[in-house]
């Protein structure tokens, strides 16, 4: 986007106080109401007791501390020697920090302290894969939300293991969980695919990648750019456009529709399909 916020040579401190404030937010308020709950009840010292918490909770903490640590080790991997983002800098703390925020930004908030359109293309694949994750449900960020993403890998984890249905800290995820996680994750995937569709049709004198970026990060309205929006045509920035407020509204509108679904009169024999 061209509102893309930059934090490129700021204090380290600013740097780290911006990164805990949108992480914090990127949790859920849910989560957060959940934390200061249980710290009025029960002290700091509840927190050191997993135990206490919903599995909600646990799941948005566990998740996101492990997938924050895992992009921090990809864009070091990658980005390290990169003379156009964490090679240019002078010292491996400041390389290491901007790595850090780097690896918290993409599902949750627009800042950046390198330049997204100087990233190798494997981080910038993987920046994509955070954007379309987005953070905690009832936080303020997009995507398919952290929970939706978790729920699928369980899902696959039980289908390859023969297991009835996805099990998480010892209890089962219902089907119409599972089935929300797929529809929703699914009506994103379509949504990207057919934006990015328009984009390479309005606007096909651009890299493919870079439109693929532009697309993922306005359906996760995350705000890191590589500098297209401007130079795309009207038509390219109204399916940008379109694309931000459906990556908004069209999770929102959509869970809705799950959650209030009618329940029909009529149950059909079952069937067998191949798959795969």
């Amino acid at each position: 986007m061209a509102g893309q916020s930059d934090a490129r040579g700021g204090h380290p401190l600013t740097s780290g106080v911006i990164g805990i404030l949108f992480m914090t937010g990127g949790i859920g308020f849910a989560v957060i109401g959940e934390l200061r709950e249980r710290r009025r009840q029960h002290g700091w010292r509840v927190l050191l007791q997993p135990s206490r918490f919903s599995v909600q909770t646990r799941l948005v903490i566990e998740a996101t501390v492990a997938l924050n640590l895992l992009s921090l080790v990809v864009i070091l991997a990658l980005e390290w020697r990169n003379p156009g983002t964490l090679g240019a800098m002078a010292s491996h703390g400041e390389r290491l920090l901007a790595a850090a925020f780097m690896a918290i930004t993409p599902r949750t908030a627009g800042f950046s302290v390198i330049d997204s359109a100087e990233m190798t293309q494997a981080s910038t694949l993987w920046t994509m894969a955070l954007m379309f994750i987005g953070g905690g449900s009832g936080s303020t960020a997009s995507g398919i939300k952290l929970t939706t993403f978790v729920v699928l890998l369980l899902t696959t984890r039980a289908f390859l293991r023969s297991e009835p249905s996805p099990t998480l800290h010892g209890r089962r995820i219902g089907d119409d969980t599972v089935f929300k996680s797929i529809a929703v994750a699914l009506a994103a995937m379509l949504l990207i695919f057919s934006m990015l569709f328009g984009l390479t049709i309005t606007d096909p004198d651009h890299a493919f990648l870079s439109l693929a970026f532009e697309t993922v990060s306005a359906f996760g309205t995350v705000g890191l750019s590589h500098g297209l929006t401007l130079e795309l045509s009207p038509g390219g920035q109204l399916l940008i456009i379109a694309t931000m407020l459906l990556g908004r509204t069209g999770p929102l509108a959509l869970g809705y529709l799950l959650a209030t679904r009618s329940r029909p009169g009529i149950s059909y024999a079952r069937t067998e399909l191949s798959i795969g």
